[in-house]
């Protein structure tokens, strides 16, 4: 049903679905145009819909929502500016932050909604969270240094990297391979402990031809930090693996599928959530 062809049709959305709001969000099964949309194309399951849900239901005051996920950010943020120029109360637009913050690219708008870092892979990972993962994959207890070690040593190897890719974006490229390609610079070799390698890393580095200088100065005045800014599948997927490794090597469990460690991970990241991650949504979604 082509119901949303008119401002008028996207601003009763929820009334055709009994709820009170409707909430557009990044992925999903394929991504849409902004024409597909409005005739009604959208996906109904995503790990970007779990996540927002999850913060909704936690944070914002209890409403009947209606979650579509439809794919790409740039479709969202042309939905975004039918809600704001047309002044749409009960749509809510939900996406990954990128690098707009730093670039000044921020819709500021109560009905647009941003991750706090990179993406949701930057929000729900971390050193916390990943040790109450494999606790409840293996029901033994988990020795810190065997998730810090390598978790601290990725942030601070990979740190420059990141610098390097913001700084790039500000020129309409970037550094880490998009949107495949990153786990080339990430040892996941099924016997060897995960790290960022460095090496391949310096290759990119001299194809690109960056000054390292000027990198570290940009990334210094905009406050890049690579656990906020990471190309949010590098963080994740970086994680990921030293769940594999470790339920592998240390605890001798046989291989978990990734999506269902990805889906433990979505359902879990609320009790970890930092405590200037809990202000930020907190704030979004008062």
């Amino acid at each position: 049903m082509a119901f949303t062809r008119t401002t008028f049709g996207i601003s009763n959305q929820h009334l055709f679905y009994n709820v009170d709001l409707v909430v557009f969000v990044e992925g999903g099964e394929k991504s849409f145009t902004l024409d597909e949309v409005k005739n009604n194309f959208y996906s109904d399951h995503s790990i970007d819909i779990i996540f927002w849900k999850k913060l909704f239901e936690e944070y914002h005051e209890p409403k009947t929502i209606k979650f579509k996920a439809i794919g790409s950010k740039s479709t969202i943020l042309q939905i975004a500016s039918e809600v704001i120029d047309n002044e749409i109360a009960n749509v809510y637009v939900a996406m990954d932050k990128d690098f707009d913050e730093p670039l000044g690219n921020l819709i500021k708008h109560k009905n647009v909604l941003y991750t706090f870092g990179y993406s949701w892979e930057n929000d729900v990972w971390n050193e916390k969270l990943i040790k109450s993962i494999l606790y409840q994959l293996t029901a033994e207890d988990i020795k810190d240094e065997l998730v810090d070690i390598p978790y601290y040593q990725f942030l601070d190897d990979v740190k420059v990297y990141v610098y390097t890719d913001a700084y790039l974006s500000t020129k309409r490229n970037s550094f880490f391979p998009r949107p495949t390609g990153h786990l080339r610079l990430v040892e996941c070799r099924k016997n060897n402990q995960p790290s960022f390698k460095k090496e391949e890393a310096k290759k990119l580095l001299f194809k690109k031809g960056v000054n390292l200088s000027t990198v570290y100065k940009f990334g210094k005045k905009k406050s890049i930090n690579a656990k906020v800014h990471c190309y949010g599948h590098l963080f994740g997927d970086f994680c990921r693996h030293i769940i594999h490794y470790l339920l592998r090597n240390e605890f001798h469990v046989g291989i978990i599928n990734s999506e269902i460690i990805r889906r433990l991970v979505i359902n879990n990241f609320i009790t970890y959530l930092t405590p200037d991650l809990i202000r930020y949504y907190k704030e979004q979604l008062k």
